[in-house]
């Protein structure tokens, strides 16, 4: 397990103890969600290139490889 360490002004502590916010459940959640939109992002990347290589909108393989 790995430690993050965390800063906050004194008032904004102050007021997640008295609201009962656990911190660590709500970073946790927070870097869970995080995880998720970056994962779905580069999948709907993946799949919009797919179908732009499907309509044939994309540049012939030959220049593809040229560039490499």
């Amino acid at each position: 397990m790995q430690t993050v360490k965390i800063e906050l002004e004194d008032n904004i502590y102050q007021d997640m103890l008295k609201n009962g916010i656990d911190v660590q459940v709500e970073l946790k959640e927070m870097i869970e969600k995080l995880i998720y939109h970056k994962e779905h992002k580069i999948a709907k990347d993946i799949k919009d290139g797919i179908d732009e290589v499907k309509k044939g909108n994309s540049r012939p393989i030959e220049d593809l490889f040229n560039e490499i």
